[in-house]
């Protein structure tokens, strides 16, 4: 059942938003609340960083209490789950669940996590931390919501090789196996290019769901073969019909112009890949005013092409969440350096964003945080 909210100062409605979610969680206690509360308000209203001696300048609570308490474990998948139940999730609307990853500028001998990463904004490889984040999209809404988030561990190969070694997309993988009992609803998975990779499609086939991704514009297919097999002819009948050649769209099935934006359009086909080794429904989705292409491909071979191109714009929901968590919520400015402090903090940031969407749905007339920034919060 969705909760509703009476009239309530900010303060009193973080409250009692926290009072609604720890209701439905076990084992944790009422200062977890009471200390939350304080938190999140403390996020959006205090000037400067969000680290441990600046919340302390603002707050009742010392540095102490905020250094001891970010080293605790807390269940923030529970958390997180629990609050888009109540206030997140469309009842009877489809689900998604989106992957991704964000670069995070850090520095110092002892951090933890420190590698090089790919950071889209430098365009480059970059010395620093990795978060990856998994959050749920309600497609009635077009919004997503943060679902866990787990950094990156140092030294894993961002390749793939056949020497069976531990690699990022293995970790990726394996933070997606841990919370799917959380994932019943979901079908479907939309990720980027990057998680375009047979393991990848392997671990969600055998989970029961599909994914959504990118692929090559030069990805090697197979036609299949849907002709008449000739008399006489020995051997088995022919599976494939020749490679796909993108310049030549005649085998193409068109689908039509995108809802959203008129001048894509869309062209669908089945086809095999090898690489992949299963069929997949792939969208070539042509921009008739620079007459350049992308492909995307789904392993639901049902899936009609427009809701492919739906869901997978869909995916830049996420993109939202680590603008918003890293100028409203302070997720580059943690103090700490060891991995517990480190997760608590990037998980707080991600969660706070939650927090936010609840108060923005609570009351219509925010249109923005950094309207609830400017007029609903004061500094404390």
């Amino acid at each position: 059942m969705r909760c509703e909210t009476p009239k309530l100062t900010t303060y009193e409605e973080y409250q009692w938003i926290l009072a609604s979610i720890f209701a439905r969680m076990d084992g944790a206690g009422k200062w977890w609340q009471k200390f939350f509360a304080e938190l999140f308000v403390l996020i959006f209203s205090i000037q400067g960083r969000v680290n441990f001696e600046n919340l302390a300048r603002y707050s009742k609570f010392n540095e102490c209490r905020f250094r001891r308490n970010f080293q605790k474990f807390f269940d923030w998948l529970e958390f997180n789950y629990v609050l888009f139940t109540l206030w997140g999730h469309t009842p009877g609307g489809e689900l998604l669940a989106a992957v991704d990853c964000s670069f995070l500028p850090k520095a110092g001998k002892n951090t933890f996590g420190l590698d090089r990463f790919w950071s889209g904004v430098a365009n480059a490889t970059k010395r620093g931390l990795e978060i990856s984040l998994l959050s749920l999209i309600d497609v009635a809404s077009a919004t997503a919501w943060t679902l866990d988030v787990t950094q990156t561990p140092p030294g894993l190969s961002r390749k793939e090789s056949k020497e069976g070694k531990y690699t990022r997309l293995d970790f990726y993988i394996e933070q997606i196996l841990d919370c799917l009992p959380k994932l019943d609803k979901v079908r479907y998975f939309v990720a980027d290019g990057f998680y375009a990779k047979t393991k990848m499609f392997n671990a969600l086939h055998g989970a029961g769901k599909h994914l959504i991704t990118k692929l090559r514009p030069d990805a090697d297919l197979r036609y299949p073969f849907t002709g008449v097999r000739e008399k006489g002819r020995r051997g088995r009948t022919p599976i494939y019909d020749g490679k796909v050649k993108y310049d030549d769209l005649s085998r193409w099935t068109e689908a039509g112009a995108d809802e959203k934006y008129p001048y894509l359009q869309l062209y669908t086909q089945v086809l095999y890949s090898p690489k992949f080794e299963r069929w997949l429904r792939v969208v070539l989705v042509l921009n008739t005013k620079t007459n350049q292409y992308i492909l995307l491909a789904c392993s639901d071979v049902e899936l009609p092409a427009k809701l492919i191109v739906k869901y997978y714009q869909l995916r830049f929901q996420v993109e939202f969440l680590f603008r918003d968590a890293k100028q409203f919520a302070g997720l580059t400015h943690c103090q700490a350096r060891d991995e517990a402090k480190l997760d608590f903090h990037f998980n707080m940031s991600l969660a706070a964003i939650n927090i936010m969407q609840v108060h923005r749905k609570l009351d219509p007339s925010i249109k923005s945080i950094d309207f609830i920034l400017k007029v609903n919060l004061q500094p404390i």
